[in-house]
């Protein structure tokens, strides 16, 4: 199964409609969107894909109001607003926007998720991170590998030179493969 791991498309409906043509030409069964969404016709553009939501810290309150009711009338899932999970091949995955430092390190250091995603610092990073409980060694968690993905942006403020594109995941061999959408603006 392929995954689109996709954040911070703040309204660029370009990018965006260039990053969902490109999943369906990948393959891509489902879309997790980590938060900054934008603006309506945004999740618009996400309706040939199931896509699951959660909202970022650029989300307001009337955006929010609107994406309540927009958002399962485009074939996507919105999850409570600052974290979401989902099982797919055996693979336990939560995602939030990342704003969030304290709840982003406790889904990553719960050994409850073998990936965790999230946005916010529009940029591209993969880390593998691997619990050791140096004080127990019969922890049943101990050797548990918690991967998490920052999958960059489909927004860029200009001067900045970040990770413009998204991430593909292969599941369950957990394969990554960042897409650059550098240049296809």
């Amino acid at each position: 199964m392929i995954i689109a791991v996709m954040s911070d498309t703040h309204g660029n409906d370009n990018l965006v409609r260039k990053a969902v043509r490109t999943c369906k030409q990948r393959g891509v069964e489902r879309i997790i969107h980590c938060g900054d969404i934008g603006q309506g016709t945004t999740v618009e553009l996400f309706r040939e894909i199931p896509t699951n939501f959660v909202f970022g810290n650029c989300d307001g309150e009337y955006t929010r109001r609107v994406f309540r009711d927009l958002i399962p009338s485009c074939n996507g899932t919105l999850h409570d607003e600052e974290f979401g999970s989902l099982n797919l091949q055996d693979i336990p995955i939560a995602f939030t926007h990342g704003c969030n430092q304290r709840v982003l390190d406790d889904l990553i250091d719960s050994c409850d998720w073998r990936l965790v995603c999230s946005g916010h610092i529009h940029e591209l990073q993969c880390e593998n991170r691997v619990y050791r409980n140096p004080e127990d060694e019969s922890d049943p968690q101990n050797g548990h590998i918690t991967t998490h993905l920052v999958p960059g942006s489909l927004f860029q403020p200009r001067g900045e030179k970040r990770f413009l594109g998204f991430c593909l995941v292969y599941l369950p061999e957990m394969r990554f493969e960042a897409i650059s959408l550098i240049g296809k603006e």
